[in-house]
């Protein structure tokens, strides 16, 4: 699971002037789920509200893919059952197959066993031994399940996965849908930092994010660079804030772990956001390229231009530096 930035919707009204129910409002919902929050904006008549649908939607995706939750459908695949995988849990698994061979195995929701092994939630400890890493690598490797028959499915044992780097991304893409099937056209949908936009704001304004620095005592000037988004998902992953120190050399690791080499990474590159026709696909690619590294990401990014992302990495002698491709110079504001 990869630790997300916060992002913020930026310059928001909420309500029109006007009284008549058949006047337009823009509606604001807050909630919790998967973890996190979420926050969800549309535009639509006054006496509409989705709240309790959405609080729904969110209770069914949470009962099958939420690690929070010991009565989902993944903690019992996680405690070695046998599952017959809703159409929801196929849809994350068959897209996070196709971009682990994307990725060459660096997204991998098979990660879980070495998550564990590294303990982020404690920031100073010692790291784990070479011996404890090899041990258990040996358990994780998508490749190593089948999940051809998903009336069926199991995980050798041992194994565990975590869906959460890409099924946060996937619930703001269903959320997105059931407002534009009820005939919502402009909407925000934020979840655990997860964003997907469409349309314009109440102002008629194109919806504004604003990236936030990855740094610590920025509350004056929180934000790296704000960005128009609409008809696009935004997801962005970022590594200064979950961490360890090792308490007998001192040097800081990522808890963006490498799930081939089983090593946490010490690399500059601090935050990544990218924008996708979908949230879930920015989620997971997002989450691929922090473990990537700095060097590997810009690679990525120039093989795939029509992906506008912006990275943001510490240099030695410079200081914080960013980084961005075309199709993301396009949608700066600030």
């Amino acid at each position: 699971m990869m630790y997300r930035l916060v992002v913020a919707v930026v310059g928001l009204s909420f309500f029109t002037a006007c009284q008549s129910s058949d006047e337009l409002v823009q509606r604001t919902d807050y909630g919790r789920a998967q973890g996190s929050t979420y926050a969800i904006s549309y535009v639509a008549k006054r006496d509409v509200r989705f709240q309790e649908s959405i609080d729904s939607i969110l209770e069914v995706i949470d009962l099958s893919m939420s690690t929070y939750r010991a009565d989902s459908r993944i903690s019992a695949l996680n405690k070695g059952e046998v599952l017959v995988l809703d159409e929801h849990f196929r849809r994350v698994i068959a897209r996070s197959d196709e971009i682990y061979e994307q990725t060459d195995g660096l997204f991998d929701i098979s990660i879980l066993p070495l998550m564990k092994l590294w303990n982020f939630e404690r920031k100073n400890q010692r790291i784990p031994d070479s011996a404890s890493i090899a041990e258990t690598i040996k358990l994780v490797g998508w490749s190593k399940i089948n999940s051809a028959n998903p009336d069926s499915f199991a995980l050798p044992t041992g194994m565990q996965i975590d869906v959460n780097a890409i099924a946060q991304g996937y619930t703001v893409d269903v959320i997105s849908l059931f407002l534009e099937s009820k005939g919502v056209e402009d909407y925000l949908v934020e979840v655990g930092g997860e964003i997907r936009a469409k349309g314009e704001n109440i102002d008629g304004q194109v919806w504004r994010i604003g990236i936030e620095k990855p740094q610590e005592g920025t509350e004056g000037d929180r934000f790296q660079t704000i960005v128009n988004l609409s008809n696009a998902g935004l997801a962005t992953s970022g590594s200064y804030r979950k961490y360890i120190e090792d308490t007998l050399t001192g040097k800081r690791y990522s808890h963006a772990v490498n799930p081939i080499s089983g090593y946490a990474t010490n690399d500059p590159l601090m935050s990544v956001t990218v924008i996708a026709p979908n949230t879930m696909d920015a989620d997971a690619y997002a989450t691929a390229l922090l473990v990537m590294g700095l060097e590997k990401s810009k690679v990525w990014m120039r093989e795939n231009p029509s992906y506008p992302v912006y990275l943001i990495y510490h240099d030695s002698y410079r200081g914080w530096q960013e980084e961005y491709n075309e199709a993301f110079a396009e949608i700066i504001i600030k």
